[in-house]
């Protein structure tokens, strides 16, 4: 679940960011120089084996995931959620990514949009403590799902830029 760099997180601050995410991964992608188009660099594969694309379509997964198993939470009472959700480890997705950069960014939009609608429905502010099990054992708030869901996307743009050489 969420590091501790995200505990402290609130859900507004929450919103802030998952709102912001979707210009930081475009900006990854705007000033990409080279021979190649923007779409083969970010379909090149990276030092640790995955592409930018890749990376992207992976967040964008997730965060569909996690915005399922959300509003899951937070307005069912028998929910039990998928590993993936307290288990990063399960989040490599099969299927294939969109082939157009574009595309895959508009969807990355989307999810964030989604978990930004889901979010902003929770009302009273003591549903955040509402939980259900996962899969496997653990069990996890609303809140934990909505900071991991910054997290993602956090760790998503550190693992963008280096499937594309960037540091920093």
């Amino acid at each position: 679940m969420a590091s501790s760099s995200s505990s402290g997180l609130s859900p507004s601050d929450a919103v802030v960011a998952l709102r912001s995410f979707p210009r930081r991964y475009r900006e990854l992608f705007v000033s990409l120089k080279g021979d190649d188009t923007i779409d083969a660099l970010a379909l090149r594969m990276g030092p640790t084996g995955e592409s930018a694309a890749q990376v992207v379509s992976d967040v964008t997964r997730t965060w569909a995931l996690q915005a399922d198993a959300l509003h899951r939470v937070l307005f069912t009472n028998d929910a039990l959620l998928h590993p993936a959700l307290s288990d990063p480890s399960q989040r490599a997705w099969d299927t294939p990514h969109p082939e157009s950069l574009d595309d895959t960014l508009v969807l990355l939009g989307h999810e964030a949009d989604g978990l930004v609608e889901v979010i902003e429905r929770v009302s009273p502010p003591s549903d955040w403590a509402r939980s259900a099990p996962v899969a496997g054992g653990s069990t996890v708030t609303a809140l934990d799902i909505v900071r991991d869901a910054v997290e993602t996307g956090a760790d998503g743009l550190r693992r963008a830029r280096t499937a594309l050489g960037q540091t920093a």
